[in-house]
């Protein structure tokens, strides 16, 4: 074939040997949002079924018809060993889904940028915090179960080992997981759609209404400094900087429990205040510890308050919708068939233990 140009403008007009004209269409990306958002439904139903399944095979004794009992160390690595075997499939499912790496910024990010983005991630979190406390007051005020993580009690045992697992490997494999596996094959469809997709993820797989609202909050700021920068390492050092300030507060109000003699954090936070005061104030190590926590929970509510106030004064700054993107309709993406089951299904595991 021989091609031809017009006033210095290509053609999609070739000859060929016979002079006829043929017109060629130039090959255009391929959008199948229903089909790459089902299959991400389905990989998660897979994903979580398969954790919480093998969890349950391993931590129970058929023969006895109890569970059996682990340490901290041991049920931390027992749980990552699992995640890691239910991820496996969860990638292979994925990899149906055509995608192509996240832009890199050129902006420069900074420590000041980091400190700005703690502020936020912290105002986020207490928010949805709160949120869930609310939550879950209003379920045992209903004769439900509150749905809260067993963090709290973990604690109080093998801190260092849980330490090491929620400041290291937690934040590395989540934010692999959440944001580059689904934001890189979202992110085609709508910025702001993979960020709610990737956030609401997140926090359904948390497991709790406790953890549900910061995680699905702070989830969503995650994903939005990873499309911002391109970078997975920035919403990877925010997350590991959220759990190590969170573990930090939690060690150092279980210890003063300990010191003080009125049992597990769980315990004291649930005590009679007078009581759980005066023990406290009257134990000098246990002061110690106690006020450290109460100065380290204080700054953290300051950075909170200053997140808040960014937030409201740069609402600009979730502008990230290009104008020249396509755009897809909600009901092919987001609420798609398969992530409308995938929510159900990951929401039950909330619900239903609060509930029954």
């Amino acid at each position: 074939m021989n091609e031809f140009d017009d006033d210095n403008g290509l053609k999609n007009e070739y000859y060929d040997n016979d002079g006829i004209v043929e017109t060629v269409i130039p090959e255009k990306e391929v959008f199948t949002p229903a089909r790459d958002y089902n299959i991400l439904g389905i990989a998660m139903i897979v994903f979580y079924g398969l954790w919480n399944g093998l969890v349950l095979l391993f931590s129970y004794n058929i023969i006895k018809k109890d569970y059996f009992h682990f340490t901290v160390a041991q049920a931390a690595l027992l749980s990552l060993a699992l995640e890691v075997a239910a991820f496996l499939p969860f990638v292979f499912i994925l990899k149906k889904i055509k995608f192509e790496p996240l832009p890199k910024s050129e902006e420069k990010y900074g420590f000041g940028t980091y400190l700005k983005n703690v502020c936020i991630v912290f105002s986020l979190s207490v928010i949805g915090s709160i949120i869930g406390n609310i939550i879950n007051t209003l379920i045992k005020s209903a004769g439900g179960t509150e749905s809260k993580s067993g963090l709290v009690d973990m604690i109080s045992g093998d801190y260092y080992i849980m330490l090491i697992f929620t400041v290291s490997f937690a934040p590395i494999f989540e934010e692999i997981m959440m944001r580059r596996m689904i934001v890189d094959r979202t992110y085609k469809y709508g910025k702001l759609k993979a960020i709610l997709t990737s956030g609401l993820l997140f926090g359904l797989v948390h497991g709790n209404f406790e953890q549900f609202f910061y995680a699905f909050l702070v989830g969503m700021f995650f994903a939005y400094v990873y499309i911002k920068t391109g970078r997975l390492r920035h919403s990877i050092i925010l997350h590991m900087t959220l759990n190590l300030y969170s573990m930090v507060i939690m060690f150092l109000y279980s210890q003063a429990a300990e010191a003080a003699g009125v049992g597990s954090l769980s315990q004291i936070l649930g005590a009679n205040e007078g009581e759980t005061i005066k023990a406290l104030t009257e134990n000098s190590d246990a002061l110690m510890y106690l006020t450290i926590g109460l100065i380290m929970t204080l700054a953290e509510y300051v950075m909170a308050f200053i997140g808040v106030i960014y937030l409201l004064t740069h609402l600009n700054m979730f502008s990230l919708e290009d104008e020249n993107q396509k755009r897809f309709p909600v009901l092919k993406t987001i609420l798609s068939p398969g992530m409308i089951i995938c929510y159900i299904a990951l929401a039950a595991f909330i619900i239903l233990p609060a509930v029954l």
